[in-house]
């Protein structure tokens, strides 16, 4: 599966077919969350001093960010998969898990492995051995008033 969080803003010139008919066709799941507002709003920065500010273009102009949920949408049906779109900047989480929930498991790999011999006992009896000593003959340096 392929979780995306976007604005939406499609930066890369040309279409991204080839890509989104590959997803579809490999049968991977895909959801889409589509965060912002289509009015937009700039984009804070914080500077290596701890200084906040906003993040501007190569020519000192204020970079401002819109959310475009027809482009979101776009992936969803290209690729098969759903798409969730919200305007506020921390979601209800339980939307998402539901949706996540909701999606099929196509494969499911188990993992099981045997320990063919363990090698521990060595180093612990030494060091219960020195510990025994420790305790049996504890250092003690005298002090000579």
């Amino acid at each position: 599966a392929i979780f995306i969080v976007t604005d939406g803003e499609n930066h890369e010139e040309g279409g991204n077919n080839n890509i989104y008919s590959e997803i579809k066709d490999a049968g991977i799941q895909v959801c889409v969350l589509g965060i912002g507002t289509e009015k937009g709003g700039n984009i804070p920065v914080v500077s290596s001093f701890g200084d906040v500010g906003l993040l501007k273009d190569d020519n000192g102009k204020i970079v401002t960010t819109r959310m475009n949920p027809a482009f979101i949408q776009d992936i969803a049906r290209k690729t098969g998969g759903t798409a969730l779109i919200t305007s506020e900047p921390y979601p209800d989480i339980e939307i998402l898990l539901t949706e996540i929930n909701r999606m099929k498991r196509v494969k499911v790999r188990n993992l099981e492995f045997e320990t063919e011999q363990s090698k521990y006992q060595i180093p612990l009896v030494i060091s219960s051995v020195f510990w025994l000593l420790w305790l049996l003959f504890p250092i003690t340096k005298k002090r000579k008033k």
